[in-house]
């Protein structure tokens, strides 16, 4: 039974009775598909199937190259080693990020899609938000002005947050159809 839902960065991972967890990593391709009860896999990118009371949940990669991971492990210590230890942009201040962001002197796309430090910032969501920011992917960390820091602290914010919201919805729309 599932008595908790959490995520660690990108991963997903629910909580089950007796210390156990699933860590889904979905990647870029993979989804959360709800279907109607007890409906199996049918297709070449089902990979995990789900069955509840209410539905079953789907577990799709639209993509060849099938890089989303499920992993069971036993307690929170083995949780912590699928945990790279980025800092949440979400639950940061600006004092917090500037600090992770100018550590150590790499270049902006870099650092915004290490993992280690920023949780939760792929390819796809860096490039938005060093659009937002008015910021060059190549521009080292090191050469950034507070003003910059500043602004690229409130675009990084915005646009996970908004990404969130959209993804949201999308679940919502896509699981709870009008009828």
């Amino acid at each position: 039974m599932v008595t908790g839902v959490r995520r660690m960065g990108k991963r997903i991972v629910w909580e089950l009775e007796d210390d156990l967890f699933l860590v889904f990593h979905l990647m870029i391709a993979g989804r959360y598909h709800w279907k109607k009860p007890r409906v199996k896999p049918s297709r070449k990118m089902d990979l995990a199937t789900f069955h509840f009371s209410a539905g079953t949940l789907m577990v799709t990669e639209a993509s060849s190259k099938k890089r989303a991971s499920l992993h069971v492990v036993s307690g929170e210590d083995e949780l912590k080693t699928h945990d790279p230890g980025g800092l949440e942009v979400l639950d940061c201040s600006e004092e917090e990020f500037a600090e992770a962001l100018t550590r150590e002197n790499h270049t902006l796309k870099r650092t915004l899609t290490d993992p280690r430090v920023f949780s939760g910032i792929g390819n796809a969501y860096s490039d938005e938000i060093l659009h937002a920011a008015g910021l060059s992917p190549v521009k080292w960390t090191s050469r950034l002005s507070r003003e910059e820091i500043s602004s690229l602290y409130v675009a990084t914010r915005d646009t996970l947050m908004e990404w969130t919201e959209s993804s949201r919805k999308s679940v919502v729309t896509n699981a709870f159809p009008k009828r």
